[in-house]
Order: C-alpha cells, then sequence, then structure tokens
C-alpha cells in the first residue's frame, strides 16, 4: 500500500501559514497555480505574466481558469455557500500576487465588492449577488472618481428617485473612475448621493454630505452604463484598470444596499477591512522577489564562486529574508484579528497597510541590487515585478493617509501595566488565533484584549517566553510611546510636523509588526501552531526585535535631542544595545544565512512545519 501523497505547498505558505480547516481550498488553489516558477507556462506562469504584461493584456486566461476550477467560492462567505474567511482571503490574494499581481487584484476585487453585501445586504440581496460570484462573475466597486478620488464624502455621483412612489427606481448619473475591474466586471457596488451636495463653504458640510451618500449594486450590462476606457499603467498592466460612466441608469430600490444615507458608513468600513488585505498581496510579492534573489546568488558565479558567498550579497538576502517574516506576520496577524474582533481591528489594519506594501517594496529593491542588470531587463520576471509593486502603497488608501490613524492609535493609552501582566498573553494570543468567525457581524464592536505591540504588552509577552529576544522591542516601543507624548502633548496628530508624524507612524508600525512575529512565534511555542519555532524564524524574531529597539534610539536623538537622556531610559538603552549584540551573533546570524542558501532549492518538497492549528 502506497503512502498518501502529502499536501502540496509553496514557499508563500512557509511564511504564512495554512489553517487546516482550509487545507482542501488551499490544495485545491495549489494544483491550479502549479509551482512558483518565473518562467512558467500556464495562465499563472511567469512567463505567460510577461506576455500579458508586453501586451497590456487583461489577464482573462487566468480568472477564466479560476472559474473553471470552481474557486470563485474562496471568496464567497460560508453562510452564503462559499470559503471565504479572511485569513484564507489573505493567502489567496498572497499565492496569486507571487505568480501575478495583476490576477491577485482582478480576483481580489471580487473580494472587495462582498463586503458591502455582507456589512448591510438583505438576505435575498446575499443569495442574487454571491450566487453569480459562485459562478465565476466579476465584480467591481465604484469608490473612485477622477476628482475626489476615495474621497466618499465628497462623492459626485447622484442617485435620485424618479417619482415619489415606493417602488420607484432611482436614476444614476455619473462617472467613475480608475476603477479595478471597471469594464470586465459583470456587476459593480456603487456609492452614489442621494441628497442634496452641502457647499464647502458650509463648516458641516463634510459631516453632512457623508450623510447623504448610499449605496448601490448595478449590473453593468444596463442601459445606460457606458466604459470609460482602460488607462494605460506603469505596472500592472494585465489588470483592467478603467471605469464606467453612469448615464440616466434606472436601479430599482431592491438593489440599493442598506438604508439611505449609509454609504458612507458601509464604504468606509469596506476599505477599513480591506486595506488589511493589501498586505497579503504585498507579502506574496516579497516571496516572488526573494525566490528570484535567492536562485540568482546561488546560480549566478563571479569572481570564481557563486555570488551568494560576496558578504553584500548574503547580507542583503538576510536583510529581506527578515522582512518577509515580520512583513507576513502582521498580515496574518491582521487576518486573523479581522476575524476575531472585526471593528476593533481598524487599527491593526492601518499598520498593515502602512508597513507591509513599504517594506515589500523597500524589499524589491534591495533584492534588485542582488540581481544587478538582469533586474532591468523586460525579458526577465524581476523588472515587472518592481513595477508592480510602486501601487501597493497606493492602492486602498496611501501611506500618507494612514500615517495620521497609525499615530493617533499608537499614542492612545494603553491597559494599565497591572491588568496587562495580570493577563495570560498566550491565551489572548490563542483567543485571535484560533476563533473562527467567517460570518460575523462586521460593524460588532468587539473588545480585542491584545491589540497593538504596545510597550506593556511587548513586556508582558517577553516576561512569558524570555528566550524569543524581545526586551529591546519592548525597550523600543516604550522610547516610541515617550516619543508621541512629547510631541503631541495633548494637541491632536495633525498639528504635527509632516516629516515627524510620517516617522513616528513608520516606527509605530514597524514595532507593531515585529510584536506580530513575536505573538506568532509565542503561539507556536505553546503548541498552538507548527508546535516549535523554525531556528531562522527565532532569529529573524531577534534581529528585527533590536533593529526595531535601534530605530527608537535614533528617532528620538532625531526629534528630540535636546531631551533624549529623559526619554530615552537608562535601562532601555543598555537593553537595546545588548540586543543589538546578539542579533549579530552567530547564533542567530548562523540560521539566518543557512536559510536563505536554502531557500526554495528544491521548490518541489513537501514541507509541513508550518501547518496551522485544528479548528477549534
Amino acid at each position: 500500500m502506497s503512502a498518501p501523497e502529502p499536501p502540496p505547498t509553496d514557499p508563500f505558505l512557509d511564511f504564512f501559514p495554512t489553517h487546516e480547516r482550509h487545507a482542501d481550498a488551499v490544495a485545491r488553489l495549489l494544483a491550479l497555480l502549479g509551482p512558483l516558477d518565473p518562467d512558467g507556462d500556464g495562465p499563472f506562469g511567469g512567463r505567460r505574466a510577461r506576455e500579458r504584461d508586453e501586451r497590456d493584456e487583461f489577464v482573462a486566461d487566468a480568472v477564466d481558469a479560476f472559474r473553471r476550477a470552481g474557486l470563485f467560492e474562496v471568496v464567497v462567505p460560508p453562510a452564503d455557500g462559499g470559503l471565504a474567511d479572511l485569513p484564507l482571503i489573505y493567502q489567496a490574494g498572497g499565492l496569486l500576487s507571487s505568480r501575478d499581481l495583476s490576477v491577485a487584484i482582478a480576483l481580489g476585487v471580487v473580494a472587495l465588492a462582498t463586503f458591502p453585501l455582507r456589512l448591510a445586504g438583505t438576505r435575498d440581496q446575499r443569495a442574487h449577488w454571491f450566487g453569480r460570484v459562485r459562478a465565476g462573475d466579476l465584480a467591481a466597486v465604484g469608490f473612485s472618481e477622477w476628482a475626489h478620488g476615495s474621497d466618499l464624502a465628497a462623492n459626485a455621483t447622484t442617485a435620485r428617485r424618479v417619482s415619489d412612489a415606493p417602488d420607484a427606481p432611482y436614476r444614476l448619473d455619473g462617472e467613475k473612475s480608475l476603477i479595478n475591474n471597471g469594464t470586465e466586471a459583470a456587476f459593480a457596488l456603487v456609492i452614489a448621493r442621494t441628497g442634496e451636495r452641502v457647499p464647502e463653504t458650509d463648516p458641516d458640510a463634510r459631516r453632512l454630505n457623508a450623510a447623504t451618500q448610499s449605496f448601490f449594486v448595478i449590473d453593468l450590462r444596463s442601459d445606460g452604463v457606458r466604459p470609460v476606457p482602460r488607462f494605460k499603467t506603469h505596472g500592472v498592466r494585465g489588470a483592467d484598470i478603467s471605469g464606467f460612466r453612469l448615464d440616466g441608469v434606472l436601479v430599482p430600490p431592491d438593489r440599493r444596499v442598506g438604508s439611505e444615507g449609509q454609504g458612507f458608513r458601509i464604504g468606509r468600513r469596506t476599505l477599513e477591512i480591506s486595506r488589511g488585505g493589501v498586505s497579503g498581496f504585498a507579502a506574496g510579492q516579497a516571496v516572488l522577489a526573494l525566490r528570484l534573489g535567492c536562485r540568482h546568488a546561488r546560480e549566478r558565479r563571479l569572481y570564481g564562486g557563486p555570488i551568494v558567498a560576496l558578504e553584500p550579497v548574503i547580507a542583503a538576502l538576510v536583510r529581506a529574508y527578515v522582512e518577509v517574516e515580520v512583513m507576513s506576520a502582521l498580515a496574518l496577524k491582521t487576518a486573523h484579528v479581522g476575524m476575531y474582533a472585526p471593528l476593533s481591528s481598524r487599527d491593526l489594519t492601518c499598520c498593515a497597510k502602512l508597513h507591509v506594501p513599504d517594506a515589500a517594496f523597500r524589499t524589491i529593491a534591495d533584492l534588485g541590487l542582488v540581481l544587478g542588470a538582469r533586474g532591468y531587463l523586460r525579458d526577465r520576471p524581476f523588472e515587472r515585478l518592481v513595477r508592480d509593486a510602486r501601487l501597493l502603497p497606493i492602492f486602498d488608501g496611501t501611506a500618507h493617509i494612514q500615517e495620521g490613524e497609525v499615530v493617533a492609535a499608537a499614542a492612545r493609552p494603553a491597559p494599565p501595566g497591572a491588568a496587562v501582566a495580570a493577563r495570560d498573553p498566550i491565551a489572548s494570543i490563542r483567543a485571535y488565533r484560533t476563533a473562527w468567525r467567517p460570518d460575523a457581524d462586521l460593524l460588532r464592536a468587539d473588545k480585542l484584549d491584545w491589540p497593538l505591540g504596545r510597550a506593556v504588552e511587548v513586556a508582558a509577552l517577553h516576561a512569558a517566553c524570555p528566550d524569543l529576544g524581545l526586551a529591546p522591542l519592548a525597550a523600543g516601543r516604550r522610547v516610541l510611546e515617550r516619543l508621541l507624548e512629547r510631541a503631541l502633548a495633548g494637541a491632536p496628530v495633525t498639528a504635527l510636523d509632516g516629516t515627524d508624524r510620517g516617522r513616528l507612524a513608520s516606527l509605530a508600525a514597524r514595532t507593531s509588526a515585529v510584536a506580530a512575529l513575536g505573538e506568532r512565534a509565542a503561539f507556536d511555542l505553546a503548541g498552538g501552531g507548527a508546535g516549535a519555532v523554525p531556528e531562522a524564524r527565532r532569529a529573524a524574531l531577534r534581529r528585527a526585535a533590536a533593529g526595531a529597539g535601534l530605530e527608537a534610539l535614533a528617532l528620538a536623538a532625531a526629534l528630540a535631542p535636546e531631551a533624549a537622556d529623559s526619554i530615552v531610559d537608562p535601562e532601555d538603552r543598555r537593553s537595546v544595545l545588548a540586543g543589538a549584540a546578539d542579533a549579530r551573533a552567530p547564533a542567530v546570524e548562523g540560521p539566518l544565512r543557512a536559510a536563505v542558501r536554502a531557500f526554495d532549492a528544491a521548490p518541489e518538497r513537501q514541507n509541513l512545519r508550518n501547518r496551522d492549528a485544528p479548528a477549534p
């Protein structure tokens, strides 16, 4: 009797593990995608992705393959006949983006379009439109307008009742621009103004205009819908970034999603959820870049040997490996927390949207130096990756928009230290990692016990798991919180200098990301996941924790040189410097170098070490 065939794996799954409840769906997805091969054929192969890119060709063949495989159910909630929960959506997005970000966008926008219906759709609306998604219809979301971007309160598209009769349809007029799937989608969720616009001269105009917005679902094959041609883009040339014009489109009232005036709230909540999903896309892109960099470093020979033996090259690969571990951990935590405590995850999705796309873009640029001229050639996969990754910090809210929210979240008072210390940090982590609420009320105001990796929380985790090396991270976070207290001093975040706000936000998001990696390692150590922490991950955590602590010391010296001694406690400084020395020791450096030398050297291997916990 032959042994059962082990489930397929993928380099992305080394960083973003599959939960047991998703094993079948992920196995089907991997069987469709095939190996992560930048030179592979087929609709998800790197060679085909380059052909589509060169021709500005929509990813129709990949969408058709996804449809034939019956995998559109991955974006539909279980209560509506699908499989979707946030961890699976994030994971599928990462796997797809590691092949072609254009494919990930085309299919990811369908997931985005489900959220307004999940938030406010009736049972009949969900049954009809989710049924069309399961059948393979592409969808779009009509937020953006050329003049207003995604400023939902400023949206100018109008929806007017044609008469006072209760069943009178709405007439929609306006244009949605820079819309993903704008011409290829079968239907769209559209925000439109159902009340009168208040002039901007009114001091309360923004609040009043937000209250006039409503949501509708529109069949894009309806009379009066005219396509706005695709835009020519720098990257993601296989995506359909276009739009549509609505000229007197009649929409029955049963296609309004939610009540009149709820559109702004529904739209804002949709973006708060979806922006976290961009971190999954970004992590997938970074994994592909790491694979290309490691493969090139093994195969390229200079000065009598492979360039992986050169110190600058191995150092760049180690940096990239650490960054991928950190960004993937934050994406993973954001997915789990978003399902466990939906409304309370807003701060975390903001951190993920700020940190992960930026870290991925910087990592890709760093690895481009490893590839040298080969990273600049259009017939090689890396050049497309660089162009595509530029979109990620812009997608679903630019980094500048996130900065204020991240600083405000980091500056909010933490729970009393005694209250945190009295909790069991592992139990708190296990709560969000094992909860399964795929059909939870996404507007429910849950209390989140373990939110953003504040200093008292990191210190409590360090006390519970001292061998993980989190002391410099806790010290760095304390420095950040003192900096924020001094910089704000009762003033609003908007009063901060723009550069200072950006640097503070970046450090806050980074420390939250490293804390997420610490929580993942602690969860595994406690038997909740893999049952052990791979040496390379443990080493990456030590390197990242020390790096975050050093960043905090440097920022204190830059922003408050005259007050550095009062901001940086001597014990915190010693902790950070000791952690930095430890992070360069052979016990840390060795596993990291071994990991990048071996990374995906045998892509056909079956690696189960990161299988997550069974469903509760």
